[in-house]
């Protein structure tokens, strides 16, 4: 069957009328999600003491206790990544992010350490992990 351009835009019409492009959007953003939480967690070496550190932070901070709470205060929502996003490439932007941190002062004290709030949540996002 060739699919011709009416073909097309009919058959996108129906879908949409259907419901099932909107199935579709719901699940690129879990999938988005689930892609950044992975690629942030491979920017430790050390995961038991990046585990360990999430583990105190979420003591005082129990409200972030929820990964995809953690990866949209991590990445926000316009970070123009994707289930497709490379790991090197989340890993450029959250060095990126780290160090905008520190210059914006978003920065949060853990057990007399000085840490950027990017940090602290990509430790949590290793404790939710375990």
């Amino acid at each position: 069957m060739k699919l011709t351009r009416r073909k097309f835009l009919s058959l996108s019409t129906a879908l949409l009328m259907s419901g099932g492009f909107l199935g579709f959007l719901k699940w690129r953003p879990s999938a988005t999600r689930k892609r950044l939480s992975d690629g942030a967690r491979a920017i430790f070496k050390n995961r038991e003491s990046a585990r360990f550190v999430g583990e105190q932070y979420l003591e005082q901070y129990p409200g972030e206790k929820d990964v995809s709470l953690l990866v949209e205060q991590i990445f926000g929502s316009d970070h123009g990544m994707g289930p497709w996003t490379a790991e090197r490439e989340i890993m450029d932007w959250i060095t990126e992010r780290i160090q905008k941190d520190f210059a914006e002062e978003k920065i949060r004290e853990l057990q007399g350490w000085i840490c950027s709030a990017t940090e602290l949540r990509l430790c949590a996002l290793m404790a939710l992990a375990s």
